[in-house]
């Protein structure tokens, strides 16, 4: 069994707010170094305060894929040339309006969903080909199992998701390259404002503590977070489109 890595210093993308910033939390209170990045720099600054010395701010929206490369590369350098770990936590719900979707809204998550992971993911484990280690996860989600009437473009865009680091699992299996997916369910945070669901809801805390002992536990692995997401997810699995297309969401 592959030892378990320590995280000395990590990047975390969607840092500003929900599991993302909580994530970050957790880091910084166990010693590591943090790079921050979101796009709303005043919240990355007040979470930054809670160790100033351990983190770094970058304001960045994912959607700008243009400006991943040279950013990243200067979080490296600024990080000391070396990055244990990077979470890609950024993710958009836009529910639509009057029950009718924009189509700005369904590119936007999109975009930001499936279009800048793809655009920071891989340009990171290119970087951690060349530095023969690292762990990447991805914040995926149980969205994602089918396509959903209330939001189908959330739905596939963290599908796409899912799918394109099962891919990336098997390009870089053996590698000593760790890659790995949490498909979440519900997670108290403002994706849930204006919902009715509440199953098995829990909060971003635990949310966050579970990703990161996953990734910590030395090995990819695509896991639901909590790991009763699964039945449902089988039971999704085996439902007929005749009955899915009259479930209420």
């Amino acid at each position: 069994m592959a030892a378990s890595p320590r995280f000395s210093t990590a990047l975390v993308l969607g840092a500003s707010s929900g599991i993302g910033s909580e994530i970050a939390r957790q880091l910084l209170a166990k010693g590591c170094r943090v790079a921050l990045v979101a796009r709303r720099g005043e919240l990355l600054a007040q979470l930054a305060s809670s160790a100033p010395a351990r983190a770094l701010v970058y304001c960045h929206d994912v959607q700008e894929v243009a400006a991943v490369a040279p950013l990243l590369a200067r979080v490296v350098a600024e990080l000391g040339g070396r990055l244990d770990l990077v979470v890609y936590a950024a993710g958009l719900l836009c529910l639509p309006s009057d029950g009718r979707d924009s189509v700005e809204d369904e590119l936007a998550m999109v975009q930001t969903n499936f279009v800048g992971a793809v655009a920071w993911t891989s340009q990171v484990l290119e970087h951690f080909r060349e530095q023969g280690a690292g762990t990447l996860l991805g914040l995926s989600s149980i969205a994602g199992e089918r396509g959903r009437k209330a939001f189908p473009a959330y739905c596939a865009s963290k599908a796409g998701l899912t799918t394109y680091l099962e891919g990336m699992r098997n390009r870089f299996a053996g590698t000593g390259i760790r890659i790995v997916t949490a498909k979440l369910g519900l997670v108290d945070t403002a994706m849930m404002h204006g919902r009715s669901e509440r199953l098995w809801l829990i909060s971003p805390e635990q949310a966050a503590s579970k990703v990161l002992a996953l990734s910590a536990a030395g090995r990819s692995r695509s896991a639901y977070v909590p790991r009763r997401w699964g039945a449902l997810a089988f039971a999704l699995h085996h439902t007929p489109s005749w009955l899915f297309q009259r479930l209420p969401w």
